[in-house]
């Protein structure tokens, strides 16, 4: 087991979590909860930008001043933190998905 495995699954066994696996019994979550200014990170916890919006089925993200907007579908997101949306998929899934144009959303 990597380090960077035990991390989070000892991260996921103390902290308040809101889905995910390991932790306190799960609960559900509604991605219109979420608030702007959140962090997004995929499975391997590299940061993907900062919440702008969320509805029930879409969670807008920006990658930064000078970048675009990713657009995730709620099938992305594995679970939500205080603070923090972790995704369950790669960064270079979500770019190959093409989620970084709006309307062109495919489900996972």
């Amino acid at each position: 087991m990597s380090y960077g495995l035990l991390r989070r699954w000892t991260a996921a066994a103390r902290s308040p979590i809101v889905g995910g696996q390991g932790g306190p019994p799960r609960r559900t979550f509604r991605l219109a909860d979420i608030e702007r200014g959140w962090l997004v990170v995929d499975s391997e916890e590299t940061s993907l930008g900062s919440v702008l919006s969320s509805s029930e089925t879409l969670l807008t993200v920006s990658r930064g001043l000078l970048s675009s907007k990713l657009y995730l579908p709620f099938s992305a997101v594995a679970e939500v933190h205080e603070g923090v949306v972790r995704l369950n998929v790669t960064t270079q899934w979500v770019e190959a998905q093409g989620w970084d144009r709006p309307g062109s959303r495919k489900q996972r």
